[in-house]
């Protein structure tokens, strides 16, 4: 019996693009995957490989009593409305103050993955905010988020990013 995975159909990619951008509803996106898969139970398996798992590579859980955690939304210097994000510290800090990260998402939003990233570094001693670049109303442009490259190599984020993220800049003061 062959236990290799076959690879996902181009058109099943596709159609999860399209609906984790908020494209296309949950009901469409699993009638594209069925239109290209053989049988139900193919499509359940294509469906199993193009969604992620964030619970099994979480390390840090969001109750951690090492960690303070908080949704919070910083308006933009420019009038140009909200970005909202994940502030995370650590407990032991108390209200001293921090060095700061801004943790960058890739293009699918501000995720259960990312936000663990948030955690992990702010149990290094920084104050970490996770920035939502998929608010709405704040940084998209014609339905694109402006944050164009992302790549995070250890504990440094490298980012090139176009207009209001560096307003963020603000509430780490």
């Amino acid at each position: 019996m062959d236990t290799t995975k076959q690879p996902v159909p181009r058109e099943a990619i596709d159609a999860y693009n399209l609906f984790i951008h908020g494209n296309i509803d949950r009901r469409a996106f699993l009638d594209r995957v069925k239109k290209v898969a053989v049988s139900t139970a193919a499509a359940a398996a294509i469906v199993d490989q193009l969604m992620p798992n964030y619970a099994a590579a979480q390390q840090v859980s969001p109750t951690d009593p090492r960690i303070k955690t908080e949704r919070a939304t910083v308006p933009s210097p420019n009038g140009n409305g909200k970005i909202t994000g994940l502030l995370v510290r650590p407990v032991s800090a108390g209200t001293n103050r921090l060095p700061a990260i801004l943790v960058i998402h890739e293009n699918r939003g501000l995720n259960p993955h990312i936000e663990d990233v948030a955690r992990r570094i702010a149990l290094e001693n920084f104050m970490t905010f996770a920035p939502d670049g998929l608010t709405p109303r704040y940084v998209r442009r014609g339905g694109h988020a402006l944050v164009t490259y992302t790549v995070f190599n250890g504990a440094t984020p490298h980012v090139r990013v176009m207009d209001p993220l560096p307003a963020i800049e603000g509430a780490f003061r």
